[in-house]
């Protein structure tokens, strides 16, 4: 019988050893209820809910449980440090009071919850299904540049001086609501230190003054918040939606950003990933989705709509290279549907020269390794497309980079909606470069459809063959050194260019107005075609793998069965050994 407990005993042992780690943030769980919060939306919980954080134990997982309800607190919910998580239970509302003081007595309030580094490294921080509102009414969200924040990120330096700063890794915000902030819904920020030789003085008096391409970069030394995933997230009224300025190994996933007194996301990123988002009305600033000393960062499959912003249209961009902290490289930028922005993306030349109105800022060329592909972009105000000058290295390095790549499949919609002009530009072609030696255009433009003049009568390119839906011609080649009037009645078509065998389907059909709308689609028949570096796309960033999950099944299962099979062994020792007594 001994033998017996002995044995259960190192069970239970190898039991919380080897399956209990797998579990290790349940079996951990602090209620912040346990350390007196009400969750009434009248007691000011705030101490209570920092004593429970406190309380968790830094040598291992730890979970602070918000039960469903209304927490006040008048000043930050702060984590400083590792191996936590707040978990909220579906309606767990942790809020500002509506008459909060950012600034009262000297105190400086950031945000509603605050994760950063103190004293020590902070690691593993988890936020998933929690609702954080600051409280901001519609007259003051996003008013403030820096306090008021809904849920904010900072790596911090260990102490004043010290160009050493403490770590801040594998961060995750998860199925979280952010509305209503003074200044950003979420921001994740990390260190930066200047160089040796520079002072920010120094800085300044360059920026101020430098007319050729200025980068942050050659300036700075960085200290990026690393491994960082924000998923299925709502952000509503705030400065910008989602900030995230010194970042590295982002995946910003199924969430939806809108309402932003500017841009509703911002990136300063190193190896992003940014999929799947809905991103909708924004109020000024550069854009919808803003980068801005970027690295290989993927922007797809996003649904952008800039149709009800109260944005001026110069800056209702979709997608926008904005370059003023500096060029952004290998960016890939595919599948996006894009609706009602003044100009669907923009690769934006920010050199002084070339922006004038910007007296005391300098920027740069856009950058490097660009690849536009696959995007469908609709009712434009401007042009669907703008690429300014690009470069094809690094600046203040030898890095060779490489050429952009522009493919022209679904690019090519037809911009009727765009004015003959804005700010002096000629517009309403829906693509527009310029001395752009390091830009390739995949299948180019040659397809050309201008307009339908006031008769309804059809002006089109250069070799185009005009044909009925079945394929039969009912006109000869066209030719674009001047116009040819073709009469059309309503009905659908195909239009194909001869040289390059790309085809457009469209419509013509009365509007009730002078001018009859085309509906167009790209058809790239040339898919198989291969350009040099054109599979730089598929290796921009590290998708996670599944291999990760399965192992951690395999394992579960394994161990699982290894201890059934030392149960069923040691019970039939147990009977055999009771059967000899």
């Amino acid at each position: 019988m001994k033998e017996f407990r002995a044995f259960v005993i190192l069970l239970a042992i190898f039991n919380i050893i080897f399956i209990g780690k797998v579990f290790a943030f349940d079996s951990n769980v602090i209620s912040v209820k346990d350390y007196g919060a009400k969750g009434d939306g009248v007691t000011n919980d705030l101490e209570s809910i920092n004593a429970a954080i406190n309380a968790c134990d830094l040598s291992t997982e730890c979970t602070v449980f918000f039960p469903n309800g209304t927490y006040l607190v008048d000043n930050s919910v702060v984590v400083s440090k590792s191996n936590v998580r707040l978990l909220g239970e579906g309606n767990s509302v942790i809020s500002f009071p509506e008459d909060i003081n950012l600034e009262e007595n000297g105190n400086r309030i950031v945000g509603v919850i605050v994760v950063k580094t103190v004293d020590q490294d902070v690691k593993n921080v988890v936020l998933e299904n929690l609702i954080v509102d600051a409280k901001a009414d519609d007259l003051h969200y996003g008013k403030d540049g820096s306090l008021g924040r809904g849920i904010t990120f900072i790596r911090q330096g260990k102490y004043v001086g010290t160009k050493n700063y403490y770590e801040m890794n594998n961060v995750k915000i998860k199925d979280c609501t952010v509305k209503n902030s003074y200044a950003y819904g979420i921001a994740v920020v990390g260190g930066e230190q200047l160089k040796d030789g520079y002072t920010s003085t120094q800085v300044a008096d360059i920026l101020n003054t430098m007319t050729d391409d200025f980068d942050y970069r050659a300036y700075y030394n960085y200290y990026n918040v690393d491994n960082i995933t924000i998923e299925n997230c709502d952000i509503s009224k705030s400065r910008i939606g989602i900030r995230l300025n010194r970042v590295s190994n982002l995946t910003l996933k199924n969430n939806k950003v809108s309402d932003s007194r500017f841009e509703n996301i911002t990136l300063q990123v190193e190896n992003g990933l940014v999929t799947d988002n809905n991103v909708e009305r924004h109020n000024g600033g550069c854009g919808n989705i803003c980068l801005d000393k970027s690295e290989n960062v993927k922007i797809v499959n996003n649904n952008i709509n800039d149709i009800e912003s109260n944005a001026k249209d110069i800056d209702k961009t979709g997608i926008c290279q904005n370059s003023s902290a500096g060029p952004s490289y290998n960016v890939f930028i595919a599948n996006n549907n894009i609706t009602g922005s003044s100009r669907g993306i923009w690769l934006k030349n920010h050199l002084k020269s070339a922006n004038p109105h910007n007296k005391n800022d300098a920027g740069s060329r856009p950058g490097a390794g660009f690849i536009i592909k696959d995007n469908i972009i609709n009712n434009s105000l401007i042009t669907d497309i703008r690429i300014d000058e690009l470069l094809d290295s690094k600046l203040n390095s030898d890095e060779y980079i490489g050429k952009s790549y522009l493919y022209n499949k679904y690019n090519n919609t037809v911009n009727l909606e765009a004015s003959d002009s804005y700010e002096g530009e000629v517009i309403g072609t829906n693509i527009k470069v310029e001395d752009n030696k390091n830009l390739v255009l995949v299948n180019p433009s040659k397809i050309m459809i201008a307009k339908i003049n006031e008769n309804g009568n059809y002006i089109v390119g250069d070799k185009l063959q005009i044909m009925d839906i079945n394929g039969d011609a009912i006109d000869t080649l066209l030719s674009s050194d001047k116009e040819i009037e073709v009469d059309l009645l309503l009905g659908d078509y195909i239009l194909k260019d001869l040289s390059t065998n790309l085809e457009t389907s469209f419509k013509v059909e009365n509007d009730g107005g002078v001018e009859r709308k085309v509906i167009i689609k790209i058809e790239d028949k040339n898919q198989d075609e291969q350009i040099d570096n054109g599979n730089k796309e598929e290796n921009i960033v590290d998708v996670p793998s599944t291999l990760s999950v399965i192992s951690s099944v395999l394992f579960i299962i394994s161990i699982s069965l290894i201890f059934v099979g030392i149960c069923l062994f040691g019970y039939n020792l147990y009977k055999s050994k009771k059967k000899i007594d």
